[in-house]
């Protein structure tokens, strides 16, 4: 369920701070996986880390030189937070709405996240006819690949 979905910040309450999406493509935990491993703060609200311009994390011991550095790291990214007016709330990445529809979670399926598009620049090519035609289909998803034979049923 979280594929496809980020978090904007409202006022902190919902929005996990180590688990939920919201800096760049992966979660906190991911990113910062060795200062997160020493955090006593598991699974707490954005609104109780950071408070008044300042990160509230405790951990079980000390840090290293290169643990420091990610820590500030990581304190560079949280900085950058502010908090809006209403709730925290979940939209769709990968619709223009914002909202989640079958068809936009089908396009990325099926083409990962890239868009078809038909590319007029085929036929000023310098090739033989049968490879812009070949080109045409496949700017299209007419070639009779394996899953267009299954399709119609041949």
């Amino acid at each position: 369920m979280k594929f496809g979905y980020r978090w904007i910040v409202g006022d902190g309450a919902k929005f996990r701070f180590w688990e939920d999406t919201s800096f760049g493509t992966a979660p906190l935990v991911v990113q910062f996986w060795d200062v997160f491993s020493i955090c006593n703060q598991i699974g707490a609200p954005l609104s109780e880390v950071w408070v008044n311009g300042e990160v509230r994390l405790s951990f079980r011991r000390t840090f290293s030189d290169q643990m420091f550095s990610r820590w500030l790291e990581l304190v560079e990214i949280v900085s950058s937070i502010e908090y809006n007016d209403g709730g925290d709330s979940l939209v769709w990445e990968y619709d223009s709405k914002r909202i989640y529809t079958s068809k936009s979670l089908y396009a990325i399926i099926n083409f990962r996240g890239i868009v078809p598009m038909y590319i007029p620049a085929v036929w000023k090519i310098k090739v033989p006819p049968r490879i812009q035609v070949f080109l045409w289909l496949l700017s299209h998803n007419k070639l009779m690949t394996v899953d267009n034979l299954l399709e119609r049923r041949i």
